[in-house]
């Protein structure tokens, strides 16, 4: 009887670890999984840590279109959300094996910072690639030191922002 307990006793344990190892609770989805040669792809990054490059935040068929002049960039099956993108992860745009752009966050009109960096902001419902965070700071006189910073960052990106609008551009997506 004792043997027969001891082993109920491991089938049930046995059991409940295999339930509890089922995948039900799977992080917030991202919009694609594809395979890893794709055009334009973003993943997240941390100071510490990279997301793994099969876990895109967005790729180049999520982007329905970018305009160079006002930076709106709009989005098709898939909508940035602090959840996905949160304050101080870093965004990395990679085209196949090259780095594009460093997107240092994701801001809102809830944030308060300046940030003097390449910045995904999100503005009554719409989305802009901005220079930095607010975005009326750039050229305003009363911000120099910030319009400093701004504009050694700008020229450190400008290849890799060129190879940006041209992939944009070859796929028609790119608005002028």
């Amino acid at each position: 009887m004792k043997k027969y307990f001891c082993v109920l006793q491991v089938l049930i344990l046995s059991s409940l670890l295999f339930i509890g190892c089922s995948n039900e609770d799977e992080p917030v989805s991202t919009p694609t999984m594809q395979v890893s040669r794709t055009e334009l792809f973003a993943i997240g990054t941390t100071r510490m840590t990279r997301a793994a490059p099969s876990s895109y935040l967005f790729t180049l068929d999520n982007i329905k279109s970018f305009n160079a002049q006002t930076r709106e960039i709009i989005f098709q099956d898939f909508e940035p959300t602090s959840q996905i993108f949160p304050i101080y992860r870093n965004i990395e745009i990679h085209s196949y094996g090259k780095v594009l752009l460093h997107i240092s966050t994701f801001v809102s009109s809830f944030n308060s910072q300046i940030f003097t960096d390449l910045s995904l902001v999100s503005e009554s419902g719409k989305f802009y690639l901005s220079d930095c965070y607010p975005r009326n700071i750039e050229d305003n006189s009363q911000y120099v030191k910030e319009n400093k910073a701004i504009q050694k960052t700008k020229e450190k990106r400008a290849a890799e922002w060129g190879e940006f609008l041209s992939i944009l551009k070859k796929h028609g997506k790119l608005i002028e």
